[in-house]
């Protein structure tokens, strides 16, 4: 089994850790699927047809 993977690209680090802490500061939202999982499932849309992160359908306009 593949433990781990090694990208060809170079990654700025501190530049991530600065994206994921604003990620982590934002409202996220609860997940539309609630019958196929217990607990809590909240996500918020990293990229959307809308550019909101609180799209967080797959197809923009459209919920369930």
């Amino acid at each position: 089994m593949l433990k781990f993977i090694q990208f060809s690209e170079g990654y700025d680090s501190l530049k991530l850790i600065a994206e994921l802490d604003k990620c982590m500061n934002m409202q996220w939202y609860d997940h539309f699927n609630k019958k196929d999982y217990h607990g809590a499932w909240q996500s918020i849309s990293l990229r959307s047809a809308s550019g909101k992160e609180q799209d967080i359908y797959s197809n923009y306009g459209v919920e369930s």
